[in-house]
């Protein structure tokens, strides 16, 4: 009984699942036979139209899809080289800023104008304090 009212309830459903058969356009009965003909097979049919332009438009939608993954990886490639190069010269940025303080301390350049220039510091008997 429950087996004959499930087998009863799939061929309903496969009554409604199943596609119903179109009607043709026809042409009307006052048109002669060969021009009946020419009036069928000129009929436009949109479900061909449509998956054709479907087709075309995920075929271009991979397209760009490919096209877009290939650019992300040449921009990350850029990304990395112009990072290591920023690295680089971050280094060399703290390299010549110590440089830079080396050569500019006080004892060094008091080194170098003694030894290249002949200059000493004045004795304390020829300093004269100006005041105001």
């Amino acid at each position: 009984m429950i087996i004959n009212s499930m087998a009863n309830a799939n061929n309903a459903l496969a009554q409604y699942t199943q596609p119903q058969p179109k009607a043709i356009a026809r042409a009307p009965a006052t048109v002669t036979s060969a021009a009946a003909k020419s009036y069928d097979s000129a009929r436009f049919d949109g479900s061909r139209v449509t998956a054709a332009v479907l087709l075309l438009a995920t075929i271009a939608s991979g397209m760009m899809l490919v096209y877009s993954r290939h650019q992300a990886r040449t921009l990350f490639q850029q990304l990395e080289a112009l990072s290591t190069q920023h690295d680089e010269q971050q280094i060399e940025w703290g390299r010549l800023q110590l440089e830079q303080a080396t050569w500019s301390e006080n004892s060094r350049i008091e080194q170098i104008a003694r030894d290249r220039l002949g200059l000493d510091f004045p004795e304390q008997t020829k300093v004269v304090v100006i005041k105001q």
